[in-house]
């Protein structure tokens, strides 16, 4: 009986292994829908729910948030991984006149010292799904020189016009 039971519960964990691998996304491709996030941020005014573009939850910007939450993660540990560069896109929804708003990238370090920092603004993209929701993409290399440096993914109005920022992926290589 104790094999039986033994047999069964080894079964039952490889079963588990086996599925969560394959749903497991590749080591350099990063992706949200920002629905997982919401457990963690529960009461957080970053995250609405219902106007997402898929799944139930976004985030927002607009009067009251100039900045978008920040996607952050150590220069140092993506070139370990040899990364040279990287490919973030996001879809967003805000009106056709708010023409200031923007997805920007930024290396920086401890110290200020800004190693890189790109942005495109929302205004000029013309890919749209059928709801009215544009994606954005920009790309951006990865400097060798900045060791201490922090790469940050976010939105920004600076005229804190509204928009909904949802399905996020940031792919590097």
């Amino acid at each position: 009986m104790k094999n039986r039971c033994l047999l069964f519960l080894i079964s039952a964990v490889s079963i588990f292994i086996a599925s969560c691998t394959e749903r497991r996304q590749p080591s350099n491709i990063i992706r949200t829908d920002f629905d997982e996030m919401k457990p963690w941020l529960s009461g957080s005014d970053a995250i609405s729910e219902g106007m997402a573009r898929s799944g139930r939850y976004a985030l927002h910007i607009g009067p009251d948030k100039e900045f978008s939450m920040t996607w952050e993660h150590s220069l140092a540990d993506l070139k370990t991984k040899g990364y040279s560069t990287a490919k973030a896109s996001i879809w967003m929804n805000c009106p056709d006149s708010a023409d200031q708003i923007q997805w920007v990238a930024s290396i920086t370090s401890p110290a200020g010292i800004n190693y890189e920092w790109k942005s495109v603004f929302i205004s000029k993209y013309t890919v749209k799904d059928g709801r009215g929701w544009k994606k954005a993409v920009i790309e951006f290399s990865l400097p060798s020189n900045a060791p201490d440096a922090k790469l940050k993914i976010y939105g920004w109005s600076p005229n804190k016009e509204k928009a909904i920022i949802d399905d996020f992926e940031l792919v590097f290589e």
